[in-house]
């Protein structure tokens, strides 16, 4: 007897290498329009013909009809390679959603029920993420207020000290440390930048006192990737805006300053998703830059 077909559930994965591993909507639609096609066409195709084929025939036909039917059921059943580790691909970026002021919504009624709607459904979310994500161990257990607010001391005070890290590596071209506090993604970015950059320039970054700037968590969102109810399968995003004062400068060959000024400090804004994964080792780390809505 054959094996029933193995099935996976994965809602919230891409591949690293969608040209190799994914399979997306129009590859399933593809099968199965062409199953539709094996089973629903050869019978018709006998019955017009019955009068002209031989039985040796239609009795290949039927054979090669069979053994392509078996081949397109096995590429639907999810076979993957042995070697495939489905907890490796990178994670989709989930639902989270930018705080907008009212005034930035449409002038009519229904555009400001509309922003009403969106706003209260995403504090929903968050809450209900947040409370999920200290009951896997996402976060330590929040107090009462963190629990209303949305936030975590803990969460906010790692996101801080790894944005100035970032800044700070990055500016050194320190890829290693880049590696451990960005995911691929943001560390592809960063390095990517640091190698145009011409060798005998000098970037160098300065921040405020280590407890100063402030990270606010915007959204929230938490996940069971593979729906097992397990701790270990749960992973989370948040947006958090970063509110730093930093100074740049860049210098040239010899030590001259090309641009920026390492002794000004000034206010800069940033939006970051972060991201926690149950099943790897690492803290929070940094996913992805993002711009606001216009």
């Amino acid at each position: 007897m054959r094996k029933p077909p193995r099935r996976f559930v994965i809602h919230f994965f891409t591949s690293a290498r969608p040209d190799e591993n994914e399979f997306d909507d129009d590859r399933v639609m593809m099968i199965s329009l062409r199953l539709a096609r094996v089973g629903l066409g050869t019978s018709s195709r006998i019955g017009a013909r019955r009068g002209a084929a031989t039985a040796a025939q239609v009795q290949k036909k039927k054979e090669d009809d069979e053994k392509q039917l078996a081949s397109l059921e096995r590429m639907a059943s999810g076979d993957l390679p042995k070697d495939f580790d489905l907890k490796a691909q990178q994670l989709m970026i989930l639902d989270l959603r930018f705080p907008t002021p009212l005034s930035k919504s449409a002038p009519s009624l229904q555009g400001k029920m509309d922003w009403a709607k969106e706003t209260i459904q995403d504090k929903l979310k968050s809450i209900w993420s947040f409370r999920k994500a200290y009951k896997v161990g996402l976060i330590p257990k929040p107090t009462i207020l963190e629990r209303l607010t949305v936030s975590s001391k803990h969460l906010t005070s790692h996101a801080l000290a790894a944005y100035k890290t970032m800044n700070s590596s990055f500016a050194k071209g320190d890829i290693r440390t880049l590696s451990r506090i960005c995911s691929e993604e943001q560390l592809k970015k960063l390095r990517e930048k640091i190698k145009a950059r011409p060798k005998d320039q000098l970037v160098v970054w300065q921040g405020e006192e280590e407890s100063a700037g402030e990270a606010k968590v915007l959204s929230f969102r938490t996940v069971d990737a593979w729906s097992s109810k397990k701790p270990e399968d749960h992973c989370a995003q948040v947006l958090v805006r970063f509110d730093t004062k930093q100074a740049v400068a860049v210098y040239g060959s010899k030590g001259k300053l090309l641009s920026g000024d390492p002794k000004k400090l000034v206010p800069v804004r940033e939006y970051i998703i972060l991201e926690k994964k149950m099943w790897e080792d690492n803290d929070w780390t940094l996913r992805k830059t993002v711009d606001p809505p216009k």
